[in-house]
């Protein structure tokens, strides 16, 4: 996927280079998380959107303000949650255009947002230790 081994040395060339090191950085941190996450059917941003609907409702209109994510990409992302059992959409009774997802517990999904955090945050060195 173009990231450079935890067991490969960093060029010479980008060792002082913070920039170039941040993207690398970044990249592995990224893909280590996605095959973290990818046997539980989740992805970086669904992640993401679990985590933030844990602290409490909120418009999907805020949803993606919130996180960054434009209009389109958040209805397909609550869209897959949904399909996963891991949202529900219900009207906002005050404004009955909004619609917001919330999370659900069904027994067969209950433990996903415990799930996923634990595989992140299970050995939170891997990519600095050999």
């Amino acid at each position: 996927m173009g990231i450079i081994p935890v067991d490969m040395p960093i060029p010479a060339s980008l060792v002082d280079r913070t920039g170039a090191l941040l993207v690398i950085a970044a990249r592995t941190g990224q893909e280590l998380a996605t095959r973290r996450l990818a046997p539980m059917g989740l992805n970086v941003r669904l992640c993401g959107v679990l985590n933030r609907l844990a602290e409490g409702p909120v418009s999907q209109q805020e949803l993606g303000e919130q996180l960054g994510i434009d209009r389109t990409t958040m209805v397909e992302l609550i869209d897959e949650l949904e399909r996963q059992g891991a949202v529900v959409r219900r009207r906002n009774a005050a404004e009955r255009r909004a619609a917001g997802p919330f999370r659900s517990a069904p027994p067969r999904r209950s433990t996903t947002l415990p799930t996923s955090s634990s595989a992140l945050s299970s050995r939170p060195n891997a990519m600095t230790s050999p």
